[in-house]
């Protein structure tokens, strides 16, 4: 399986109520970017499907396996601040999930598959999610800031 100079995108998604909304939305640019970057990620293989003799489908290879890191997003010029955000209104809209929520502190990314939940935005069947809480305790807090940096606190003089 070659790699393809070309994207595919479902045309229902484009012209889609989720698109549009999303769209619209004041700082929304690098949230449409990052849908195309994730489609551009996803490895597709073709296969006879249906009843008709030489009609071809396609089967996504890797979904649930896109990796994209705030590493590789800051290289682009994308804070992380922007990062998280736009990650939050793709999934928010239904076009990314979540599969395996990674951590830097913890030296493993974050997996995402390519969902078709944006289908159904806007009406009672479709299936809100949100990014997972990192209930693992692997961020710094005022307790633990010393131990994981190895640095002391600097005294605040205004105190």
């Amino acid at each position: 399986m070659g790699k393809s100079d070309s994207v595919y995108f479902p045309r229902g998604l484009i012209k889609s109520v989720a698109y549009l909304e999303l769209a619209k939305r004041r700082g929304s640019s690098i949230a449409i970017w990052l849908i195309q970057q994730f489609y551009s990620r996803r490895q597709v293989k073709k296969v006879k499907s249906g009843p008709l003799v030489g009609r071809q489908g396609f089967v996504d290879m890797n979904n649930g396996k896109l990796e994209f890191t705030y590493a590789e997003a800051y290289k682009k010029g994308i804070t992380k601040p922007r990062f998280s955000k736009a990650i939050d209104l793709v999934v928010e809209y239904g076009f990314i999930d979540i599969e395996h929520s990674g951590g830097g502190m913890l030296g493993d990314c974050s997996r995402y598959g390519i969902s078709d939940r944006w289908r159904e935005w806007g009406t009672r069947e479709f299936i809100e999610k949100k990014r997972p809480k990192d209930i693992r305790g692997s961020g710094f807090t005022a307790n633990n800031w010393e131990e994981r940096t190895g640095r002391k606190r600097r005294e605040n003089k205004n105190r």
